[in-house]
Order: structure tokens, then sequence, then C-alpha cells
């Protein structure tokens, strides 16, 4: 445990964050990866100007990021739509993509 939070079971690196891209998501692959921090659950990327990757550390994050996306949009629509954003106050965070469960093996050559 580091920093009071839990240690990572997975070890997230801009290497598998261009890697998962690349199999997943091409269209967003070329995009710059710089990394920014990482929390108790989760490692954030900036992608390019516009976009940010956010990925599990812990199986238990991964779970809890899918209710997340389908809970999200949910709420958003009922609880604040039709007030905030016809007032144009705020701008809703949009969903961009989604990966999928992916086993990677990265060769220590590249």
């Amino acid at each position: 445990m580091s920093a009071g939070r839990p240690d990572a079971e997975i070890e997230i690196d801009e290497r598998l964050v261009q890697a998962l891209l690349s199999a997943q998501h091409p269209d967003l692959a070329s995009y710059p990866i710089k990394h920014l921090d990482a929390g108790w659950d989760n490692a954030m990327f900036r992608l390019g100007d516009e976009h940010t990757v956010r990925l599990p550390r812990r199986s238990i994050a991964a779970r809890l990021l899918v209710n997340e996306q389908t809970w999200r949009a949910k709420a958003w629509a009922v609880l604040f739509a039709a007030v905030l954003l016809d007032s144009g106050l705020i701008n809703s965070p949009r969903h961009a993509a989604s990966g999928r469960q992916a086993f990677l093996r990265i060769s220590e050559d590249g």
C-alpha cells in the first residue's frame, strides 16, 4: 500500500494504454498519451487535448466503472439535463468510448 491507497493489481502505463487503444479504438490510438495520476482505484491519462483515459488498477474498480457508466447517463438525464443544459450553465461530460476487458502480453522488446 502506498500513499494510503491499496497497491495496484495491474500496473498501467502509457505503453499499456497505447496497446489497448490500438487493439480496441484505433481511431484514438494516434493521440499522444500522458500519465496524469493514479488514485485508489483508477489510473488517469490525458489523450490528446480533448480526451481522458481512466483505467481500473484493481478488479473491483472495473465493476464499479461499468456500474458508473450505466447509471451516470440515466441519472444525468433525470436530474439535470432539462434544467441545467437548457440554461447553458454547464456542459455534460460525454462518454466517448468504452473498451472491453483485454488480456495483453507486452513483450519487453516493444
